[in-house]
């Protein structure tokens, strides 16, 4: 069975992109820009998973929104538990590398489909 309704729900059709993929895509490049200023913040943690994670200086917070609520004691204050959590899962690994080409992927996939298929259209000619 195809569907091509579905298909132009989640693809570029000929008018271009609808509403809510543009609303979805935004939210995703939201969330990269999210991620990206989690990992320029995340460069200046020290520490391990088995000793804990800590901020060079305090009043540092990760997530939801990273902040620098700005104090230049050099005293290490540790990671409040969802910061860790977020730090080890997402920037420690590594893992922020698949989920940002994901994410670009996500963003730029319809164009690429379309740029597909005019390609094979002009190989038909």
């Amino acid at each position: 069975m195809n569907d091509d309704s579905t298909k132009d729900r989640w693809l570029l059709s000929e008018e271009g992109l609808n509403r809510w993929a543009k609303i979805r895509r935004l939210i995703v490049v939201i969330l990269l820009a999210d991620l990206i200023i989690m990992v320029w913040f995340g460069r200046v943690i020290t520490g391990n998973p088995l000793d804990g994670f800590y901020w060079p200086y305090p009043n540092k917070i990760l997530f939801p929104i990273p902040m620098d609520f700005g104090s230049m004691i050099p005293v290490f204050s540790p990671l409040n538990p969802i910061d860790a959590f977020i730090y080890t899962v997402f920037i420690y690994g590594g893992l922020w590398i698949l989920w940002s080409f994901v994410a670009i992927l996500y963003v730029i996939y319809p164009f690429i489909e379309s740029l597909r298929t005019r390609v094979e259209g002009l190989r038909k000619r």
